[in-house]
């Protein structure tokens, strides 16, 4: 019924001239409308729709056409101005509105004018709805802003035995499997992490109790234990000193110089319960901040005449220059004594059950690393020893359980050493 050539008579070209764009389009919007402009019939409307649409190809021709298989013939329209034989009625003359936007240039422009404005606004609407409610999702506190949504969480941890089971949970996919893509922060020290913990920088640190403690009897921040990390054992804390240096045995220890990871922790606080024990003066020791695995090679130089280390340092500093044992931390009134565990912030959850998850996945840790086979390859991969040295490292207990009772023992140690000046309840911050 409807096709379309270009005009056929001089007539139809004298109605055509050079009109603006805006204007052919506005016309032809016009036209198109079901909506009949006064003294406009549907002939002259069909008539005049056909008339912008070729006049617009002239002003902007199209782009060449694609190569046809030899032979091909394009197809040819008229426009039908009068009814067939036989036909009801003569509406079978007027193009339908498929038709016409066959008729039309198939260019991008010409598709969006032919949307109402009132679509167009909706669809600009949405589009920007989409778009806020995309970025709001991906800048979300506790997102990873990645397509697996995954809660993201930032841990601080030290390269110490303590963590074993962290890092096996890490490697075997627990985090994950709990809806957790943990970020993972290695720390100076116990005190350093709980500062970052209060700062809002971490959600959860890895610290020796001591370090949590003081933070809370000072009211620097409500925090919460949410699970245990490790407990003393035998020969795992030792304070040690060099073949023929300034100390000798225990006694020797009053008024030397003596490194630890942070002054007010089990290291130093177990040492003056050993040495107390032993009628040594501690008032005079000189206690010497160092990382972990500076100790060692400091009492080499003799910067210091002893420090208090734990494994792997000590199977580490026993190959590098015979690590003489002065003292085992870990006896007598501080036997079997809690020592380290995981932090969080009582107030401040932005992401729900959190901590329930991490808890539950390092729980999963816990039960594997009671293998060696699966411990010592983490000690290799995480504390950087070689897997000989990860065969001699001695392992303490990986409790599963927060025990208020045994961390009480840590806090009235720190009272007994004035590091906190007052009492403090300890099964309040327990999760």
């Amino acid at each position: 019924m409807f096709r379309r050539t270009r005009s056929r008579s001089d007539r139809h070209e004298r109605l055509v001239g050079p009109r603006d764009v805006d204007q052919w389009f506005a016309e032809l919007r016009q036209a198109a409308n079901a909506e009949l402009p006064p003294g406009m019939d549907p002939d002259h409307r069909a008539r005049l729709l056909i008339e912008l649409v070729d006049a617009m190809h002239r002003m902007d021709p199209p782009d060449p056409p694609e190569p046809r298989p030899q032979g091909h013939k394009p197809r040819q329209y008229t426009v039908l101005t009068e009814a067939k034989p036989g036909r009801r009625s003569p509406r079978h003359a007027m193009p339908t509105r498929r038709q016409l936007r066959r008729a039309e240039p198939k260019s991008l422009m010409n598709r969006l004018h032919r949307i109402p404005k009132t679509v167009q606004a909706g669809i600009i609407v949405v589009v920007v709805v989409l778009i806020g409610v995309v970025g709001v999702f991906m800048t979300r506190p506790g997102t990873d802003g990645s397509a697996t949504g995954l809660t993201k969480i930032r841990v601080a941890v030290l390269p110490v035995v303590d963590v074993a089971p962290f890092y096996r949970a890490l490697d075997a996919g627990y985090f994950a499997d709990e809806g957790l893509s943990v970020d993972m922060v290695v720390a100076d020290s116990g005190p350093a992490a709980i500062e970052n913990l209060t700062a809002g920088r971490l959600d959860i640190a890895f610290t020796s109790y001591p370090g949590v403690l003081k933070a809370q009897s000072e009211r620097h921040a409500d925090l919460k234990i949410i699970a245990p990390a490790y407990t003393a054992d035998t020969s795992h804390l030792m304070l040690v000193s060099k073949p023929g240096g300034p100390i000798g045995k225990a006694e020797d220890v009053a008024g030397k110089r003596i490194a630890v990871t942070s002054v007010g922790s089990i290291s130093d606080l177990g040492a003056m319960s050993e040495l107390r024990a032993r009628n040594v003066d501690t008032s005079k020791i000189q206690w010497v901040q160092l990382p972990m695995p500076e100790i060692g090679p400091a009492i080499q130089r003799g910067d210091v005449d002893g420090g208090v280390i734990v494994e792997p340092y000590i199977q580490l500093n026993n190959r590098a220059f015979n690590a003489l044992p002065i003292l085992d931390v870990a006896l007598g009134a501080t036997a079997r004594i809690p020592l380290s565990g995981y932090v969080a912030r009582s107030q401040t959850d932005e992401t729900p059950n959190a901590v329930d998850r991490f808890v539950r996945a390092l729980r999963h840790g816990i039960d594997d690393v009671s293998d060696r086979e699966v411990l010592e390859p983490l000690l290799v991969k995480y504390l950087g020893i070689d897997a000989d040295t990860a065969k001699h490292v001695r392992i303490a207990q990986f409790p599963k359980d927060l025990d208020a009772g045994q961390i009480q023992r840590v806090a009235d140690l720190m009272l007994q050493f004035a590091v906190i000046n007052r009492r403090l309840d300890v099964k309040p911050m327990l999760r």
